[in-house]
């Protein structure tokens, strides 16, 4: 993340963001289709923490990178 790996605390009290969780704890809080969550988690390769949107669908689970610009928010 682009501003010393801090989100505003605005962003951590949203209802769709759950901080730190692995795949398993967020698949279960995922229950029908639709639902959604925003997690961080930990790019071994870039040596930071990282954000992604995990959303359940039919098909199972999708978990998208959301990259951070100086300006916008981007889901890759």
């Amino acid at each position: 993340m682009a501003n010393k790996e801090k989100l505003p605390e605005e962003d951590i009290n949203l209802p769709y963001y759950h901080g730190a969780l692995m795949n398993q704890d967020a698949d279960q809080l995922l229950v029908n289709d639709g639902d959604y969550m925003i997690v961080m988690k930990m790019s071994p390769e870039l040596n930071k923490m990282q954000l992604f949107l995990a959303v359940r669908l039919k098909k199972g689970i999708r978990r998208t990178k959301v990259l951070q610009t100086l300006v916008n928010w981007w889901i890759c």
